[in-house]
């Protein structure tokens, strides 16, 4: 969160020496001498409609979620993927809950090998991050995503910081996740093109969570590389400086 600017009180000048030209009055203040404090812009409410969880799938999902964690921290990535599912069984379709879940359920598929239900998964999760244009080459809506995790419902928050966290989910750092993830499930079915789709969307926004969320800057700009090369080999190769092979 931005912290509020600190506004030093202004004191009366009357009676006292001008300034010198040089040294203007560094704070403005309004006609009653009362600073001016500087707005913050004001942000979208968020306009996606609750669903509502019952406390018994909540509880259901919660367990599931749990076991899931367990079993991919073991490199149980079938058991994990299966724990996973039942997790979201129990929750709503186009429930805002369910993209991290998605995005995990996704990681276990691809370090099991199932590559096409990982992007399913990441298609999905976008799905729901992104319900206006998630599927087409439209720029992130980033705003709605900041406007929406600064009012997740309630049982969004017991899912996932049952504790009563401060920021129980970062929706631009899971929308990174499904967009990287899927763009890697891509590139293991040979779909480059759109897996650098994936890739270039994720570095054309910019932004330092959808980035982290992706695997960083670094394995981004790889992978946009890795996806040019194989569609457009000369290109990529005189992008990179490498000279033409003997």
């Amino acid at each position: 969160s931005t912290p509020s600017p600190s506004l030093a009180p202004t004191s009366s000048t009357r009676g006292a020496a001008p300034p010198s030209r040089a040294s203007p009055s560094p704070t403005p203040s309004s006609r009653a001498g009362t600073p001016t404090p500087a707005r913050s812009p004001r942000r979208a409410p968020s306009t996606r409609p609750h669903l509502p969880v019952s406390p018994s799938s909540l509880a259901t999902a919660t367990s599931h979620k749990s076991t899931g964690n367990a079993h991919f921290k073991l490199g149980r990535f079938g058991d994990a993927t299966a724990a996973y599912s039942l997790a979201l069984d129990a929750l709503p379709a186009q429930w805002l809950g369910r993209v991290p879940l998605l995005n995990n359920r996704a990681q276990a598929r691809l370090r099991s090998g199932e590559e096409k239900r990982a992007a399913e998964d990441c298609a999905e999760a976008v799905r729901i991050l992104l319900p206006t244009g998630g599927g087409g080459e439209v720029d992130l809506d980033l705003g709605a995503l900041e406007a929406d995790g600064a009012a997740l419902a309630p049982e969004v928050v017991a899912l996932y910081a049952p504790g009563g966290g401060a920021a129980p989910l970062d929706l631009k750092d899971q929308l990174g996740k499904a967009l990287g993830r899927r763009a890697k499930a891509l590139e293991a079915l040979e779909k480059w093109g759109a897996a650098r789709d994936d890739w270039e969307r994720v570095l054309r926004c910019g932004d330092e969570a959808v980035l982290r969320g992706a695997g960083g800057a670094k394995m981004v700009g790889e992978g946009v590389a890795r996806c040019r090369k194989v569609l457009d080999p000369p290109a990529a190769a005189a992008s990179s400086g490498a000279g033409p092979s003997s």
